[in-house]
């Protein structure tokens, strides 16, 4: 796999609910648990509510897959759970994955929000 430079792209949200590392987090504070929104970014940090944490926004990004992902390229988007899927049909497109996984495992993604 090629090496990558990485830039930091955070923003700071006032979490709403526990927050778990590498997971998906809406821009209500809480775990993205929906497809068809797109997320804030992934919180790059575990919280409990009312905590302020980091998000990654932009760049390059680690997240928790929640489904095996064999290619990269892929357009990837929320789950119900936070965790990366690949896009079926109709959900937000939030970045692309740089490499590949199996399921529960972190994927590096490029977050890529201008379809």
């Amino acid at each position: 796999m090629a090496k990558l430079a990485q830039e930091s792209f955070r923003a700071k949200i006032l979490s709403t609910g526990n927050i778990t590392l590498k997971t998906f987090v809406g821009f209500d504070g809480a775990v993205e648990a929906t497809n068809s929104n797109m997320p804030m970014g992934v919180a790059i940090q575990t919280s409990t509510s009312g905590d302020e944490i980091p998000v990654q926004i932009a760049g390059v990004a680690v997240v928790t897959a929640g489904e095996a992902i064999s290619t990269a390229g892929n357009e990837i988007c929320c789950g119900t759970t936070g965790y990366a899927y690949l896009v079926a049909s109709t959900e937000k497109v939030i970045g692309y994955n740089i490499d590949t996984c199996a399921i529960g495992e972190d994927v590096t993604i490029l977050i890529d929000r201008g379809q």
